[in-house]
């Protein structure tokens, strides 16, 4: 299975930022590594709009730019 549009957003977001690793991005972001490896290898996107608002917060992003990159 393929990674979601999501999955590859958040990476890009990640690799954006400079952070060497998702452990790296999840110190930065104040997440646990395992959070953050989640959303990297997702087949399909959140679909809780809570975890939708949490990235766009985490991320400092508007939340309509994640909702695209979830497909929603």
């Amino acid at each position: 299975m393929s990674k979601s549009g999501f999955s590859m957003w958040v990476r890009e977001q990640i690799d954006v930022r400079g952070y060497a690793s998702n452990e790296e991005a999840a110190r930065a972001l104040r997440v646990y590594p395992s959070e953050v490896r989640q959303w990297t290898s997702m087949v399909r996107a959140p679909s809780s709009p809570e975890v939708l608002r949490r990235v766009a917060k985490l991320f400092d992003v508007p939340i309509h730019e994640v909702l695209i990159a979830s497909g929603t």
